[in-house]
């Protein structure tokens, strides 16, 4: 028999040799622990003998997928490791995990031993222990968590069955969590085992802790050290790993009480298991299983759930340890900048900020130009909804609380990413704290596009927290985004090697930082959008030093609501802006007669709906201010949108319409456009007002970034594209919803 040009001994043989030093290449990676690998994302490997061999179909396929999510809930990347037709996997999308569950035991339980036969063979295997670890550190994995490990069987001393874990875990540096080794065994021995073997064995607990006994909390055995805190034991893998040494780390996580068998109870039973497997003369790999069947059954089930839930809580713990080291190690390999920031490589493609590239000449430039450039907040957002409406001042109320990944860059990347294929980087910051990785991991999980972080010392990741009365209607909200203010100093390195068509910045930014991305963009000829995200903050590109007026704008387009506009105006009021003589030279130009007076007082008649915008003052304030920002998208909620632009005149914009106002200037026109509501949504099936005008910025964003001069175009079926964006976030929790 013959293996692609070997025969059935030498490619084992060759096979077995590749393991002992395998490189990364030889192994199929999911794109979750693909992309969580190149931005040093923590990473957790999990084993897949317990679901081939663990339980039964369909339990086995609900624990594993649980534990996958655990693992991500705590910030973590889960990647189950397993073997399907011969090709090594680390980390399984939900299709290989049904069919890995529904093979189960016809599968091969696959230990070191087994990997070079499993292979060549072209079989699926169930990765024990000892199995995982050998892919899991080929891949670069640092943690893995798993519910038991083997050890040293009662009665070892005569049969030498000894569990490969012992010796891989001798060999092979990985921090391994779990709930001791399984009850079955000879805890003691297997400690001495360990010992001889060279792994630090650690138990999460304090002075005088025991080795847990899986099951149960306790062994009899004391634990040769302990951990009282995640931060400790990360402590110890990480020093373990600098170190060189090639020997693993054993952390031992008691089973919590609530879910604990008392060792006397289960120790009667495992008696009798054994018993009955020494009459029955089962042996080797088969006898792990029958005794666990045996138990399980004496325990009328109690023993499964145990497991079940012992292997859940060491996913929690795993992920975390994970974390820390991710961190502890991210700390340490940082850039640190003057500020005190650190770049680091972030989601899915990220990129390290890169150096100063001159500006001057585009023959400098190495990177490919992009469509999009975003330069805003990422942050988590905790969206509590009251259960009745109106609500009270100075007390408490029922609803509900949902923590969610947010902020207004974040939204307007993956809304513009979501809206069709298209290259889209977003500059953020976060904090070096457990908040900023459990963001950045979700980032990661969720996918959009390119994203470059700074990471701060000095503050917290961003929060923002908004209150919603039982209509679904925004009551308050607070914002802590000082981390994201000043980015002046990295704008420069983010935005020229990319030579985008079209920069978007969010309020949140100060007006350094904003002044900065306005200088840049008029270098490389990139167009500024703006997204206005609060009242208050709405006033700051209207701060920028040396602001531009039409045709020399410093800001090209914005998309504010009716409050900001007013705020954006009466800013541009008192600071004089309105006062300026290249303002006023612009204006005239315009020819904004009687006859524009007229068509504007025509139009709202025809359009009742939106009528009380013209006493309300909201045209007058968006024509004065289209002089700074040429694009208003004035965003009316259930109204629609109403669109005001100045365009060259060689456009040949068609002659007024029932939908729109056209004043001709010397050498541009004032248009504008009115697109009523594309969809009248009722309350009951609003869920949360949060990110629907992202949503609608963002889609706007990708119509104007996809080519030229789209500004200019007919703008029907962008605003209908962007209405419908924010349509479908109006009716989810998150933020942005895919189209």
């Amino acid at each position: 028999m013959t293996i692609t040009g070997f025969n059935t001994l030498r490619s084992m043989k060759w096979l077995a040799r590749r393991f002992y030093s395998m490189r990364p290449d030889q192994i199929l990676y999911s794109k979750e622990v693909l992309q969580a690998k190149e931005n040093a994302n923590p990473v957790v490997a999990l084993e897949s003998t317990i679901i081939t061999h663990g339980m039964p179909y369909p339990a086995n396929l609900e624990m594993a997928k649980t534990v996958e999510q655990i693992i991500r809930e705590n910030g973590a990347v889960p990647a189950t490791v397993a073997i399907v037709n011969g090709n090594c996997h680390v980390g399984l999308n939900d299709s290989q995990l049904e069919i890995l569950a529904q093979t189960g035991t016809k599968s091969h339980k696959t230990s070191r031993r087994d990997l070079a036969v499993v292979i060549a063979r072209k079989l699926t295997g169930g990765t024990t222990v000892s199995g995982t670890m050998v892919l899991a550190h080929a891949a670069g994995i640092k943690v893995f968590v798993t519910g038991g490990i083997g050890g040293v069987h009662r009665e070892g001393e005569h049969t030498m069955d000894i569990s490969a874990d012992l010796i891989e875990l001798g060999r092979t540096p990985l921090a391994v969590v779990c709930a001791g080794s399984k009850s079955i065994l000879d805890i003691q021995r297997t400690m001495e085992v360990l010992e001889t073997n060279g792994v630090t064995v650690t138990t999460m607990g304090e002075t005088g802790v025991q080795i847990p006994a899986f099951y149960a909390r306790e062994s009899g055995v004391l634990s040769p050290f302990n951990s009282p805190t995640i931060t400790d034991v990360a402590n110890l893998v990480y020093t373990n790993n600098i170190l060189g040494l090639k020997s693993g780390t054993l952390i031992c996580v008691p089973i919590p009480h609530e879910h604990a068998i008392p060792s006397s109870f289960i120790n009667n039973i495992i008696d009798n298991a054994l018993a009955k497997a020494k009459k029955l003369d089962i042996k080797g790999k088969d006898c792990t299983p029958f005794l666990l069947k045996e138990i399980a059954e004496a325990t009328k089930g109690l023993s499964l759930k145990a497991n079940i839930e012992l292997v859940y809580h060491n996913a929690k713990v795993g992920s975390q340890i994970a974390m820390e080291l991710a961190m502890l190690s991210k700390a340490n390999l940082g850039t640190v900048h003057s500020r005190g920031l650190i770049n680091h490589q972030s989601p899915v493609q990220s990129s390290i900020l890169s150096p100063i590239c001159p500006s001057s000449s585009k023959k400098h430039i190495s990177s490919t130009p992009i469509p999009l450039a975003i330069i805003g907040s990422v942050a988590i957002d905790y969206t509590c909804t009251a259960s009745s409406s109106p609500l009270s001042l100075h007390t408490s109320h029922t609803g509900s609380i949902t923590r969610t990944v947010g902020g207004v860059g974040l939204n307007l990347a993956r809304s513009a990413f979501n809206s069709g294929s298209m290259s889209v980087e977003l500059l953020t910051a976060r904090g070096k704290d457990r908040d900023g990785q459990w963001l950045e991991s979700e980032i990661l999980r969720k996918g959009f596009g390119k994203t470059s972080y700074l990471i701060s010392e000095k503050h917290e990741t961003a929060k923002y927290v908004a209150v919603h009365d039982g209509k679904g209607d925004l009551v308050v909200a607070v914002a802590d985004m000082a981390i994201v203010e000043d980015m002046a100093e990295q704008v420069r390195d983010f935005i020229v090697p990319k030579q985008p068509r079209w920069i978007a910045m969010d309020g949140n930014l100060g007006s350094k930082t904003m002044t900065e991305i306005v200088s840049v963009a008029k270098e490389i000829n990139s167009k500024v959008f703006f997204e206005p995200t609060s009242v208050p903050k709405s006033i700051r590109p209207l701060q920028i030093r040396n602001l531009g007026v039409y045709p020399n704008h410093s800001i090209h387009a914005v998309s504010p609501n009716a409050f900001e506009l007013s705020a954006m105006f009466l800013s541009a009021s008192d600071t004089g802006l309105f006062e300026r003589n290249d303002w006023w030279e612009a204006l005239n130009s315009l020819h904004l007669l009687q006859d524009f007076r007229n068509d504007v007082e025509l139009f709202l008649s025809r359009h009742k709906e939106i009528a009380h915008l013209g006493p309300q003052g909201l045209i007058q304030q968006a024509t004065h201010l289209l002089l700074f920002m040429p694009a208003i998208f004035l965003k009316l909620g259930s109204l629609g949108v109403l669109a005001f632009r100045i365009i060259p005149s060689e456009r040949n914009i068609v002659s007024m319409t029932t939908s729109k106002i056209l004043a001709h200037g010397k050498t541009s026109d004032l248009v504008i456009d009115y697109f009523p509501a594309v969809e009248q949504i009722s309350q009951d099936s609003i869920v949360s007002v949060t990110g629907a005008g992202d949503s609608f910025a963002g889609s706007l964003l990708h119509d104007f970034s996809g080519r030229e001069d789209s500004l200019f175009e007919d703008l029907e079926e962008m605003m209908e594209r962007a209405q419908k964006a924010a349509v479908r976030a109006l009716k989810s929790m998150d933020a942005v919803v895919s189209s």
